[in-house]
């Protein structure tokens, strides 16, 4: 369903360029003693990339990278780009605080495995410094780092910095970013950063999935965010069709979706991939609720979806065998785009299952 535009996309990109798409923001599994699963870890690359991903990125937040020791971060990042044997792309964060010398030697092993290592925004400068130190503590990265690819996170942990446009236009224009994954949220930020940054090698992905039509439709590169750990395949579909009549349907569902798999993430992206067929997910993290989520608003998403249950929108090929590259995938086109990693056995959602009257009960016991 996908090969064929992100294939058309690609075409048109240079050399040495991170491709349109999605980037999911890879988990890691991990076994009950506290070990990687690396079999269940190989079997996530693959249904990544059967649903449609472009890229992997490895080594993030979700990856629960700051409880990662400095072995693991590398192990991890080998094992995804091994396993994905070029047929996307991968990147990996690689600056984790300290003396930027040490931050440089870090970025240079893991440059040895990755297509670009991501500097992640909050450790180039201490939280209330100026921008001025910020980016002359990038500059001496960039000049200790080589010719190294390089991209930017502003993870929210330890601290939330966001760029301005006038940053993001100065790495773009360096030459040696090719990747941001953008956090801050915000349309006219989004709007403005966006077109500050256009430069032929630098790809801009917006985290933030409520805003990823209109930042599609206003030149983003795609989407790297934790929703891909859920349905990255309706994620691609969206990136893909940014004026079919249906994106702003599909958008509406994915923004009301995200309050719901955000609660006790990344925990919850684990025992919702435990609905498909060949992973064996522990639950086991070492770093719960990345994204701290209050009960009042578990309880308002719970709502949500009982009383306004998702629209499936799909469609199919004239003849069977050709696919409608504008189809929104539901569970059978899910099975054909995903057939040849895991396949999620499908559940008949809560909408359904319940009678009127236990809607009502259910609502009552979540007032």
């Amino acid at each position: 369903v996908f090969s064929g535009f992100w294939s058309a996309a690609a075409a048109g990109e240079m050399a040495g360029s991170l491709p349109f798409g999605v980037f999911p923001t890879m988990i890691t599994p991990f076994t009950d003693d506290n070990q990687i699963d690396w079999r269940t870890l190989d079997a996530l690359v693959e249904w990544y990339i059967a649903c449609g991903c472009t890229g992997l990125f490895s080594v993030c937040q979700s990856s629960e990278m700051y409880n990662l020791t400095k072995e693991e971060r590398l192990l991890v990042a080998k094992r995804v780009k091994e396993r994905a044997a070029g047929r996307v792309a991968v990147v990996a964060s690689g600056t984790f605080g300290g003396p930027i010398a040490e931050q440089a030697a870090f970025v240079r092993e893991m440059g040895a495995i990755v297509d670009a290592v991501v500097v992640l925004v909050n450790q180039m400068a201490a939280e209330g410094e100026p921008d001025a130190v910020w980016k002359s503590n990038v500059q001496a990265l960039m000049d200790a780092t080589g010719s190294l690819n390089l991209g930017l996170y502003e993870c929210p942990k330890p601290y939330h910095r966001l760029l301005s446009p006038e940053l993001l236009k100065w790495c773009a224009q360096s030459g040696r970013f090719t990747f941001h994954k953008d956090t801050c949220c915000v349309r006219a930020s989004i709007e403005a950063k966006i077109k500050a940054s256009q430069s032929p090698k630098f790809r801009f992905y917006n985290a933030n999935v409520a805003t990823t039509l209109m930042s599609t439709r206003l030149g983003a590169s795609g989407f790297s965010g934790i929703s891909a750990n859920f349905y990255p395949q309706i994620l691609v579909w969206l990136c893909a069709n940014p004026s079919h009549e249906s994106a702003h349907r599909v958008q509406n569902w994915l923004s009301v979706a995200e309050n719901v798999v955000m609660y006790k993430y990344p925990k919850s992206a684990k025992a919702f991939l435990n609905l498909f067929d060949g992973f064996t997910f522990s639950t086991h993290c070492r770093a719960c609720n990345v994204f701290p989520f209050s009960v009042l608003s578990t309880k308002f998403c719970l709502f949500f979806q009982i009383v306004f249950p998702p629209v499936t929108t799909s469609g199919r090929g004239a003849e069977r065998g050709g696919a409608d590259q504008a189809a929104v995938p539901d569970g059978a086109e899910h099975a054909a785009v995903c057939g040849a990693g895991p396949s999620r056995r499908q559940p008949r959602p809560v909408s359904e299952r319940l009678k009127p009257v236990e809607k009502v009960l259910l609502l009552l016991l979540l007032l």
